[in-house]
């Protein structure tokens, strides 16, 4: 038997700690230098929250635009958003160094919560340890976007420890089932797909819970009690906005029926970290297999079960209900995948390894995992500090160049693909094309497929910005042919705006280097 030893928590909690501190060095030092160069290391999508949060806060309104309302977001995410813009006094700079802060912890919290999971479920394998700094450097990748994930996926891993915690061979006190309702309810909360996530994890429960139908009725009864906050959310949405779901959930559905979308697919094979979780799920499912007999405790078998089909439910879901093209954080689920399948894997064809040798195995492997981390944290560190240089192509760059345009034709602008960065860049109301982060009225007009230039005059836009690929826009009879939401986020299939603009741009300008990806950006005076 393979003991538990201290000494492996120690490392593995050193090299987290050191990996974190690099990681919000990164913001610290540009924000002692008195620069917005932070501004580059969360994700587009993060001004989606930050703005309406921002608005809510200082207007009393949840706007992108300061003009119109919208709940284009995941509630709870959104709620700390606030938070932290509270505890901030509206001083931006440390409202970012609280959310690096924030990231940071929930990135912490996960390792922990993991290492208490692998004593649960792998306490013999060796291998785990350096499987769990793996994990925490992919989930410390997507925390610091400024994403929901930053919740969802420490809400998942505590939602899997109290799941361990179960004994489904008796019968479960109301205090458990409740505090799960209530985990599992922060959780969908925390990210609104996750959902799916839970209806899995009560099929699975009660078809393994070992009591009569009474009590499996009881069970589900004190569970939806503890998760009464869902409910309540999907209401207030009704009370406020006149729709159960957010408006970027809506708009997304928009698409032709029974189409399949193969952008999703092609993402997924092309991102190692996608490709090598779900590669591993096959892997993990027939591990499990093999050793069913030999795991006694019910709730391990949940866990396993859960973890290894839930992506395969979640990504064949999106194949069919959207045509958008998925973002980094949509792998949320995989590191879980990863952690599984290598821990069953491991249980399967390492244990009959000798103790000797294992302790030999997990040093030499803790050794490597520990390395390779400390040189990637370094060279993270000095590429985003000292030697930082923006690529000529980000989000950043270019709304940095439209800034003088901007300066010189105040008024309301208008925006699809990377209007959150610019937003906030450009301190303008721009209105959000893609019905991601607009009101309900965008959605009606996306879903009836209405005329671009009527929907601009109808909420009173003065310029229209677009970006494009380096081939720019497309161009009939000296008329330019502009969709919103574009193609290359919200896929072929996916409803869309049309309309020609027959004048040339105020403005034009293309990013980028010759010979290499030029991201093109047109402004057009809206009549």
């Amino acid at each position: 038997m393979y003991p538990k030893r201290g000494w492996e928590f120690r490392i593995s909690h050193l090299i987290v700690i050191l990996f974190l501190s690099g990681m919000c060095f990164r913001i610290f030092y540009h924000i002692c230098n008195s620069s917005d160069a932070y501004l580059d290391f969360v994700t587009d999508d993060f001004f989606y929250y930050f703005l309406p949060a921002k608005d809510l806060i200082t207007k009393g309104i949840s706007s992108f635009d300061g003009i119109t309302l919208t709940n284009g977001y995941h509630p709870l995410w959104f709620v700390v958003n606030c938070g932290l813009y509270i505890l901030s006094g509206g001083g931006e700079q440390l409202f970012f160094a609280l959310l690096a802060i924030v990231s940071a912890l929930s990135t912490y919290l996960s390792f922990r919560l993991l290492w208490k999971l692998r004593e649960t479920l792998f306490p013999t394998s060796w291998l785990m340890p350096s499987v769990i700094l793996i994990v925490i450097v992919i989930v410390g990748g997507l925390s610091f976007l400024g994403m929901e994930v930053t919740l969802t996926i420490p809400l998942y891993a505590y939602l899997l420890l109290k799941i361990s915690l179960l004994n489904f061979n008796s019968e479960i006190p109301t205090k458990q089932i409740l505090s799960l309702g209530f985990i599992s309810s922060l959780l969908i909360l925390s990210r609104l797909d996750t959902g799916l996530l839970i209806v899995l994890m009560l099929i699975l429960s009660l078809s393994i819970y070992r009591q009569s139908l009474k009590n499996k009725f009881m069970f589900s009864v004190f569970f939806a009690i503890g998760g009464i906050a869902v409910p309540l959310y999907f209401l207030s949405n009704y009370y406020w906005f006149g729709h159960l779901m957010t408006v970027s959930s809506a708009s997304k559905a928009l698409k032709d029926a029974h189409s399949i979308n193969f952008g999703m697919i092609r993402y997924l094979a092309e991102n190692r970290d996608g490709l090598a979780g779900l590669i591993l799920i096959p892997f993990g499912l027939l591990a499990l297999f093999f050793q069913r007999k030999h795991i006694f405790n019910r709730s391990h078998v949940l866990i396993c079960l859960l973890v290894l089909c839930y992506p395969i439910l979640y990504y064949f879901t999106v194949l069919f209900e959207s045509d958008w093209f998925l973002n980094r954080w949509y792998l949320y689920p995989l590191p879980f995948c990863f952690f599984i399948s290598l821990g069953l894997f491991s249980n399967v064809f390492f244990k009959r390894i000798k103790e000797r040798t294992c302790f030999v195995l997990s040093t030499i492997s803790l050794a490597v995992a520990s390395i390779v981390i400390i040189v990637f944290s370094y060279s993270l560190v000095l590429r985003d500090t000292i030697n930082w240089k923006p690529e000529p192509n980000s989000v950043y760059v270019n709304a940095k160049e439209l800034q003088p345009f901007v300066k010189e034709h105040p008024g309301i602008y208008a925006m699809g693909d990377q209007a959150g960065l610019t937003a906030y860049i450009l301190q303008v109301p721009i209105i959000q094309l893609e019905g991601l982060n607009a009101d309900f009225h965008m959605y009606e007009n996306i879903k009836n497929r209405r005329d671009l230039k009527n929907v601009l005059q109808e909420y009173h836009v003065d310029y229209l910005i677009e970006t494009s690929d380096q081939f720019g826009l497309h161009k009939i009879d000296n008329c330019y042919n502009i969709e919103d939401p574009h193609t290359a986020q919200a896929g072929a299939l996916s409803y869309k705006m049309t309309g020609r603009f027959c004048e040339e741009p105020l403005y034009h300008n293309a990013t980028g280097s010759m010979g290499s990806y030029q991201m093109q950006t047109d402004i057009f005076k809206v009549k």
